[in-house]
Parts: C-alpha cells; sequence; structure tokens
C-alpha cells in the first residue's frame, strides 16, 4: 500500500505550527492487521513568547462510521440500479404487451364491422366480450406502466360520478366468457339510479 509521507504526517505538520482538522489516515500494524481508519486533528504548541515548541494530536477511530458510511452508499447505488432496472422493464413491457393487445382492439373492431359479413347476436355478443376485455387489459397496463407515480406519490385519481349499474355491467361483460365456459349464470342486482364518486379505472379494478 501506499506510504503516507513523513512530511505531511498530522503530527510533523502541527509541529511545523500548521493547523489541520479532519485528516484521514488509515494504519495497520501486527496488532491491527485489519487496519484502522483515523480522523486527525493537530495543533502547533508554543510558548508564552508565541514561539513553536511543538505540536500535539487528536485521534479519533472512525473506522465503524467510515463502513456505515460506504454500506448507505452502495445501498443506495443499489436502489438506483434496481429503479434503473424496473424502469427499462416497465418501458419494454409497454411495447411487448400493447403492440399484441392493440392488434386484439383492432381485429375486434373489424370483425363487429357489418361491412365484413353479418354476425349473429353470440357472434356479436362474444365480439364485444373481447373488445371490452381488451379495453380494460389495456387500461391495467397502464396503471402498471404508471408504478412509478404511484411510488413516488403523484398518482392522482380522476373522481366522478360513476353509476354503478354501468360498472357492474362492465365487470359482468368482462367475467361472462368464463361463466359461459362453466355453464355458470351471472346477474346483477343494483337499485336503479345509485351513482358512487369514484375513479373509474380504479373502480373497475377493484370491482
Amino acid at each position: 500500500m501506499t506510504l503516507f509521507p513523513h512530511n505531511e504526517l498530522p503530527l510533523v505538520r502541527a509541529m511545523r505550527g500548521e493547523s489541520l482538522d479532519a485528516v484521514e489516515l488509515f494504519i495497520r500494524n501486527a496488532n491491527v492487521p485489519e487496519g484502522r481508519l483515523l480522523s486527525i486533528a493537530g495543533r502547533p504548541l508554543r510558548g508564552e513568547d508565541g514561539a513553536l515548541k511543538g505540536g500535539v494530536v487528536v485521534l479519533h477511530d472512525i473506522t465503524l462510521q467510515k463502513r456505515a458510511q460506504e454500506a448507505l452508499v452502495h445501498a443506495k447505488e443499489e436502489a438506483e440500479r434496481t429503479s434503473k432496472f424496473k424502469d427499462q422493464f416497465l418501458s419494454t413491457m409497454s411495447h411487448e404487451l400493447r403492440t399484441p393487445l392493440n392488434a386484439v382492439l383492432g381485429f375486434s373492431d373489424l370483425l363487429a364491422d357489418p361491412r365484413y359479413g353479418p354476425l349473429n347476436e353470440k357472434q356479436r355478443r362474444y365480439i364485444d366480450h373481447i373488445h371490452t376485455g381488451g379495453k380494460h387489459l389495456l387500461s391495467l397496463i397502464s396503471d402498471i406502466l404508471d408504478l412509478s407515480k404511484i411510488e413516488a406519490g403523484r398518482m392522482e385519481l380522476a373522481m366522478e360520478s360513476i353509476a354503478v349499474d354501468a360498472a357492474f355491467a362492465e365487470v359482468l361483460s368482462v367475467l361472462q366468457p368464463l361463466a359461459d365456459k362453466k355453464s355458470h349464470v351471472l346477474c346483477k342486482s343494483v337499485e336503479a339510479g345509485l351513482a358512487v364518486r369514484a375513479d373509474a379505472t380504479s373502480s373497475s379494478k377493484c370491482s
């Protein structure tokens, strides 16, 4: 290891008449093989006539403090690295998820277009389920990509009046294919004209 220059040792500098604070010096010997980090302050000693008589130094062992600081810096760097990877992941997923989902929504619109042939009632209902489910999933993806805003406490709710009957209808529409597959019957019972103040996207997820 690089030796500390003798003429720069705190005691030597203090004896030259310098005042110094917080000089860091690493020491290691046979008794302390792992070494210690010291913070040293020094002052010159002068006689009554002001003449330089010597010097004095005070040493503080700051090994544990320095290790704690280094651990904190390492943890901060690791957190920043993790956050960077998370942002990269969300950016990639935004593209990888939106592209096929937009294709699903686009083709469901085309299937529902009467110019491409008539549909019976059951086919129309299934296409509506596909389109509603696709839009719901797209909304969820957007919420996931806003995760950084939620963590920073900057996510704002878009409060509005929501008809409970309409909210139930949307949820049932999304769940209907699963119910049909298992031969289950879904129904809703809600008071007419009932409404709540809520965020439409968050309400649909909670439902």
